[in-house]
């Protein structure tokens, strides 16, 4: 291709080399030289169109280098084993989102930057390639990745390798199989819910003067203790009361914890999140305080072994699914405070004999 010289003109037409479809961006990258703004064009691949399971990606196309648009390869189900080239600086959110059959991949995050859900819903993924130039790891990066089973998050080591500073909201959001994490000193951010419905996580690692988290009975907090963060999954107690200061149950965090048969939520939060409870097979108490004003979606989704649902008077809103397969829950009590119950919100609740919906409701959804 030759190179535009036409100010103006930003972007070439599609073209398709192999299974890669691409286009050149001629004002790709900038760069000084002798005090004068330049431009180095990059071939942008927009598409992978074919369906091999081991994928090499080009370097270069006609000796312009590489770059890859978001969600490249987004829902890809052929590709197994996907190698990178070493030299590719910039790698896009969501590059192999939804590809469920990738078990292996080579790649150079070379901007220490792990994007936004760039191996979201990569369900066979085994291994997560974790450089020790590696300093943030965004949003919902390894979302949904069912295969995992340990993540060492890399720290300190010199001064061009400072470690992991940032994890982002979702980051291991329900991996499954995920059992063990190590979590470095050099952590300066956690984001919400980093670690929710990862139903077999059994261990997270931290040191004793861990700067921003802390342990309390083995449970993860953060340092000032208003964020409960993980609940070990292989914990034996049956009761658990968790400690005054926590604001909210985040997304998940009790998520199929099954020993549990009681836990006592204090006054200081304000919110049940999505999915906190889900799955507690066998709890049969729960006290949920006036502070409360908020019951996430599913939140006691499939909590069996409830007997009574007793809603505190703080709550406005009950979110869908909150208590859906509740089988055993005979007694439902929904205050005043309640103005709106979500779709499905008590579903299959099959042993309940009467509810009295308060006149302040104004919206009922479904089911």
């Amino acid at each position: 291709h030759k190179i535009c010289c036409d100010a103006n003109v930003h972007y070439s037409d599609e073209y398709t080399i192999g299974d890669f479809r691409y286009f050149i961006d001629y004002h790709g990258s900038t760069y000084i030289n002798n005090g004068v703004e330049l431009h180095k064009p990059l071939a942008h691949i927009s598409a992978y169109t074919g369906n091999a399971e081991t994928v090499t990606m080009p370097s270069y196309i006609d000796g312009i280098e590489v770059s890859f648009l978001n969600f490249t390869f987004q829902d890809n189900e052929t590709m197994i084993h996907a190698t990178f080239p070493e030299e590719l600086y910039y790698i896009p959110d969501g590059m192999c989102y939804g590809c469920t059959n990738l078990q292996s991949v080579s790649i150079s995050f070379n901007d220490g930057i792990i994007p936004h859900a760039v191996f979201y819903e990569c369900e066979s993924l085994t291994d997560v390639p974790l450089s020790s130039a590696i300093r943030h790891i965004n949003s919902w990066a390894f979302g949904k990745c069912k295969s995992l089973t340990h993540v060492t998050i890399p720290g300190y080591q010199d001064w061009n390798n400072p470690g992991v500073t940032t994890i982002g909201d979702y980051a291991f959001y329900d991996c499954s199989s995920l059992e063990t994490v190590s979590i470095p000193d050099s952590l300066k951010e956690i984001g919400y819910a980093p670690f929710g419905c990862c139903e077999s996580l059994k261990t997270i690692k931290i040191s004793t003067n861990h700067p921003i988290l802390k342990k309390i009975d083995g449970v993860l907090f953060s340092k000032d203790g208003k964020r409960l963060i993980w609940y070990p999954a292989d914990s034996t107690q049956s009761e658990y009361s968790i400690p005054h200061g926590v604001k909210k149950i985040e997304d998940g965090v009790f998520y199929s914890r099954n020993n549990l048969v009681s836990v006592v939520i204090p006054n200081s939060v304000t919110s049940i999140d999505d999915f906190a409870f889900k799955y507690c097979n066998n709890l049969k108490s729960i006290s949920i305080p006036e502070s409360v004003t908020n019951i996430g979606k599913a939140a006691f989704e499939g909590c069996e072994s409830l007997t009574e649902i007793k809603i505190p008077n703080s709550v406005t809103s009950i979110g869908e699914w909150a208590f859906n397969w509740c089988f055993n829950a005979e007694k439902i009590i929904i205050p005043n405070s309640i103005k709106s119950i979500s779709n499905y919100a008590f579903q299959d609740c099959d042993k309940v004999v009467s509810v009295t919906i308060p006149n302040r409701v104004t919206s009922i959804g479904e089911g």
